[in-house]
């Protein structure tokens, strides 16, 4: 048909134009890290440590030894899976609805800005979407027509997509909700429950291999923090995605969405008030609501505790979404009363696809992290001994990537799956510091994600207080580069000296165990300083009204801390009067105090800002910590483990 080969052409169009112009980006770099290994074997044992199913990796690593290693070779795979997805749309679309349905639906797929975007990502999730829609179009022409050969390609196109991606069991679970539910309309059941049951046999068999490496990855993966998942933002951010792609302002996005769900509400409608059908569209149409609702739910579900979630692992249920809108699309023009709104909806799809897509091609803002001109910066500047860390370490791939020099890369914390339960410790960040220092001059610092791997900012810190900070001439979309010289060859303590060292035991194993407090400036240099010789006491020190006092706290747990804690600091005047005060979060949103390790020391930063009104005289700084919820203060103990007060005072300043 000629036009459904103009929109093959198109969709491939499309995707190919500017299919390099982009950096890659973290996920890519696994892609590249994974499938660059020396063999197969090798291959397959890196991904088996990872959360990543290997049939991606396998056909990019046979790719990759024919096509070569650039940005436009690594992703031309996961276009031609998603150019592959306009067809099979279209038949599928036909089977269920009618032609004119496929033909709509391949258009919705040809120019989805979602589509295009991560057709041009060098990952699995185009080859999932293909592997899930195929595997439900052959599964509805076996259901139909019952020919052995259909059940065996069926089996093998299912078996295959829970191996390009995890999410596609979520397909299996509604292509088998949709034979039972058949199976109970229908007459006789006998023969094609027989084949489905044999073709799950098969596909629970060949899957077996990989289940116990799901099974652990599903149990241990830490790479989010826990909590509970946000229903709306889930349902808001999937259906923007769906229907406007990643690259629209929310307010345009939100337009396009409101038509596609016009669109797709009618189509349900359709489908709900339908007059009686020929039985292969009655299945068809049933297939479509189930691939659309079942694997969503599910995902919703098992995201609900466990949020890590982010609407492309659900791109493979968007050839239901384009059907329902499809069919939706053309129940309107079909009744001459809604025709001008099947235009008013499709011109608003229309304009939204092409302003995204414009926006992904050209402006920076949507662009991914730009890794590529920061490693290509480093390149252009670095000398001959030169290290680069990346923090957090489970961006290396990309580092790997980029590093043409081949300058000594040193990832922190060197694993390749971020863990939010095992961030950087002190002793391994003095350990790699001083390993940098004693063989470099200087060190390049990329921070990538640095709050799941490092949210106390222990490298940045260090290198900061110990170091002589060396300017970077440009500035770049996405991860930040800073350049740090190494030539007085410092020493990185793991427990660094403290300008007041005290020992203030809390309830729930926090303690506080120092203070710094400093005019002017936060006491940064505090490697190479000398602080029984050259501290001045608090007492001695003077602020005036407005002035800022810099004070930082030392907090450490003992053992594990049940609350999530935050620390107050006050101003107080000698009658108690409030004339100044900060409270924050005990490691941030990131780093909450229930998360730290036994033993854990971190050190937070209060700017108090002495009140405009504040009289001349003596003032004390009070401390301690609270629970938000309850506002209550945790008691602060005495040697014998007793409460004997809610609060530290730890100095006295003069206010003049």
């Amino acid at each position: 048909m000629i036009v459904l080969s103009l929109l093959v052409l198109l969709a491939f169009t499309l995707r190919l134009y500017r299919l390099g112009h982009q950096s890659f980006w973290y996920d890519e770099g696994q892609s590249y890290y994974f499938a660059h290994q020396d063999s197969l074997g090798a291959m397959l044992d890196v991904i088996s440590d990872s959360d990543h199913p290997p049939l991606y990796f396998i056909l990019l690593y046979l790719w990759m030894s024919v096509a070569g290693l650039s940005e436009f070779a690594l992703r031309f795979t996961a276009l031609f899976w998603s150019v592959l997805l306009v067809p099979l749309v279209y038949l599928l679309g036909r089977r269920a609805f009618g032609t004119g349905e496929g033909i709509a639906a391949a258009l919705l797929m040809a120019i989805s800005p979602f589509h295009v975007w991560y057709a041009q990502e060098a990952r699995m999730y185009t080859l999932a979407t293909f592997l899930g829609l195929l595997s439900s179009y052959l599964l509805l022409l076996a259901l139909q027509k019952g020919r052995r050969s259909l059940w065996l390609a069926y089996t093998l196109a299912a078996l295959a997509a829970p191996y390009a991606h995890l999410y596609a069991c979520f397909v299996l679970l509604f292509q088998g909700l949709f034979v039972l539910l058949w199976a109970w309309r229908s007459r006789p059941r006998v023969p094609f429950l027989r084949a489905w049951l044999l073709s799950q046999v098969g596909i629970g068999l060949g899957f077996l291999p990989w289940v116990s490496i799901v099974l652990r990855e599903y149990a241990s993966n830490a790479t989010y923090w826990p909590g509970i998942l946000d229903l709306k933002r889930f349902l808001l951010d999937t259906v923007i995605a769906f229907s406007a792609g990643l690259t629209l302002p929310l307010d345009r996005a939100g337009w396009m969405a409101t038509a596609f769900l016009l669109a797709l509400g009618v189509g349900c409608a359709s489908l709900a008030f339908r007059r009686p059908e020929p039985r292969p569209r009655q299945q068809g149409f049933s297939l479509v609501l189930l691939y659309l609702m079942v694997p969503t739910l599910a995902a919703l579900v098992i995201s609900y505790r466990h949020p890590k979630y982010a609407p492309r692992y659900l791109l493979l249920v968007t050839p239901a979404y384009y059907l329902l809108a499809a069919r939706g699309l053309a129940t309107l023009r079909a009744h001459r009363r809604w025709v001008g709104l099947a235009i008013i909806l499709l011109t608003v799809i229309l304009f939204g696809a092409v302003q995204s897509l414009y926006n992904g091609y050209f402006v920076e803002e949507y662009a991914r992290d730009d890794f590529r001109a920061v490693l290509g910066y480093v390149e252009a500047n670095a000398w001959e001994d030169d290290a680069v860390i990346i923090v957090g370490g489970h961006a290396y791939p990309i580092l790997d990537y980029y590093n043409r020099l081949g300058l000594a890369a040193y990832p922190i914390p060197p694993r390749l799956v971020a863990s939010v339960e095992q961030p950087v410790s002190r002793q391994l960040v003095a350990e790699t510091l001083n390993e940098i220092a004693a063989h470099h001059r200087r060190v390049w610092l990329i921070l990538w994600q640095e709050r799941l791997a490092d949210p106390a900012r222990l490298v940045l810190n260090e290198l900061v207080a110990n170091t002589l900070r060396l300017g970077v001439g440009a500035e770049f979309h996405g991860p930040p580069l800073l350049l740090f010289s190494l030539e007085d060859k410092p020493h990185f303590s793991v427990e660094p000296p403290v300008q007041h060292p005290i020992t203030v035991d809390f309830a729930d194993n926090m303690q506080l165990v120092g203070y710094e407090l400093t005019k002017g400036q936060w006491l940064r240099d505090r490697q190479q300083r000398d602080f029984a010789a050259t501290q001045v006491e608090t007492e001695e020190l003077v602020f005036e009204p407005s002035e800022t006092i810099y004070l930082a706290l030392y907090w450490r747990t003992r053992g594990l801390v049940e609350g999530d804690y935050i620390a107050f600091t006050h101003i107080l005047a000698q009658d108690g009067t409030l004339y100044g005060g900060w409270d924050r979060k005990l490691g941030g949103e990131f780093y909450p105090s229930s998360q730290w390790p036994a033993g854990d020391t971190l050190r937070q930063e209060y700017p108090l800002i002495v009140s405009p009104e504040a009289p001349s005289g003596r003032y004390q700084i009070e401390v301690g910590l609270y629970l938000q919820a309850t506002m209550e203060r945790l008691p602060v103990l005495d040697e014998n483990g007793q409460p004997v007060e809610n609060r530290v005072l730890l100095c006295e300043v003069q206010v003049e």
